[in-house]
């Protein structure tokens, strides 16, 4: 996303400060202290010219000195360090109707450390920025609605803010919407629209919609419905394993696939192939994880609870807005259960680039293990991914061949038979499908008969 810095705006001209101190401070003596600070004039020092800001009680000057003051605090310019100084001038500056002190404000909750971060407070300062028509104010507003950062996501909400800009000033309000209309978030799929929105953007060389205007498609992939329409019991449900046993040796190589969802966490964008071998190191597991470009260490261990979850270690990984480069993030609540042969859950990272967390994913992956160990020509890849917020699963096989009739079955953790779909006949190739069923938190044995063809995998529902 677009780069974003905090502001100290000033007013044009320059003069220098007035000799007598009862002198009234001018606009142009506020300009040049403005300046100074942000390093543009070398004409006086920078603890005159926060001097000088102190001073000034005119009401109409007040929001530029107080907003100056406040990065003035944050920075040490001319001023012993203090953010809470800093974030009473800005607060005060935004109350006398400085916009980009809100601006600045939160910036500064968005951008904070880690473990000072404050999602909500940031975004009500840029809500309060926008309410002044503030259009770098009305973008980070929507974006924080379109992540869901501070608040719950709302692409609605968000597509709202980012229309505030009726003049088309703002290129990332212009991309934002173009990535709205395109793929369906918060308003209808409009493909003239969203061409528009993101040509616009992309002629004011915005590196994001150029990149996305090249795109051949867009970030939701396609799948269809099933309608509930059960069909026959198969005859024998596949045994289940709840969970982990500590005693069990996770030793190996696990291969599958990680799915990328949308900020909604209610459609799939992405899907990758992954690989994670793990070897045993006392009562815990080191691991290699491999996942597109993108090769890790990993650390995990074992809970009382007997789930596989992994340590907070950092990463640098590849993400689609830096095609360039690598983003350094951090897993964040990643586990696994292990269901059969097959280890399935879901992870998210906080990007400590963006300072933020990243879209949430879900893995399956999963090995030969005992007698699960075959050699079954007519084995199908298989995969399911819950759709966060709703009750629907994403369901994903590969078929060979076309094939007559396919039926789909649930099957709980202790092997009763939950629920079951028909497909119809379908042709060779990977087949997505998108199932709606109320079912309760747990782990769920997913498995699919296609004529003599047949395949199973687990989902983990949280």
């Amino acid at each position: 996303m677009k780069k974003i810095i905090l502001t100290m705006v000033g007013v044009v001209g320059l003069a220098s400060m007035p000799n007598s101190a009862t002198a009234q401070v001018t606009e142009s003596d506020v300009t040049e202290a403005v300046d100074i600070l942000k390093g543009k004039s070398i004409s006086k020092t920078t603890e005159w010219a926060v001097k000088l800001l102190q001073s000034v009680d005119d009401k109409e000057l007040t929001p530029t000195a107080q907003n100056a003051l406040g990065i003035a605090y944050l920075n040490g310019l001319g001023v012993t360090q203090d953010s809470a100084m800093a974030i009473k001038c800005l607060e005060e500056a935004g109350r006398c109707g400085s916009a980009n002190a809100y601006y600045n404000l939160g910036l500064l909750m968005k951008n904070a450390p880690h473990d000072r971060q404050d999602f909500a407070k940031a975004l009500r300062y840029f809500e309060e920025g926008a309410k002044s028509g503030a259009l770098n104010c009305c973008y980070l507003a929507g974006y924080m609605y379109y992540k869901g950062l501070g608040c719950e996501q709302d692409y609605k909400r968000a597509v709202e803010y980012f229309k505030k800009d009726e003049t088309g000033r703002s290129l990332s309000c212009q991309y934002m919407l173009g990535l709205c209309y395109r793929n369906g978030f918060g308003v209808e799929i409009d493909d003239k629209k969203a061409d528009e929105y993101l040509q616009k953007a992309a002629k004011g060389n915005y590196q994001f919609a150029i990149e996305e205007t090249l795109r051949e498609n867009a970030e939701i992939l396609p799948s269809t419905v099933l309608a509930d329409n059960e069909v026959d019991k198969p005859e024998s449900m596949p045994d289940v394993e709840p969970f982990i046993d500590k005693n069990t040796d996770l030793s190996g190589t696990y291969k599958g696939i990680i799915v990328t969802y949308d900020w909604s966490g209610s459609q799939i964008v992405k899907e990758e192939n992954l690989s994670v071998t793990f070897s045993k190191a006392g009562d815990s597991y080191r691991g290699i994880w491999m996942q597109g470009s993108d090769t890790l260490a990993v650390n995990a261990s074992i809970g009382a609870d007997g789930i596989l979850r992994f340590a907070d270690t950092r990463h640098f990984m590849s993400d689609r807005y830096f095609e360039d480069t690598k983003i350094e993030s951090q897993f964040q609540d990643a586990s696994l259960a292990l269901v059969g042969p097959s280890l399935t859950g879901g992870l998210r990272l906080y990007s400590l680039t963006e300072k933020e967390p990243q879209r949430p994913m879900y893995l399956s992956l999963s090995k030969p293990m005992g007698d699960f160990a075959k050699d079954d020509p007519n084995d199908c890849y298989m995969a399911a991914y819950p759709v966060s917020g709703t009750d629907k699963i994403e369901i994903r096989f590969l078929l060979p061949k076309v094939v007559k009739n396919a039926s789909v079955y649930l099957t709980d953790q202790s092997g009763l038979y939950v629920k079951s779909y028909n497909t119809g006949a379908l042709n060779a190739g990977q087949q997505r499908f998108t199932i709606s069923t109320k079912l309760k938190k747990g782990l769920y044995v997913v498995s699919m008969e296609a004529d003599e063809l047949h395949g199973q995998t687990t989902i983990l529902l949280k």
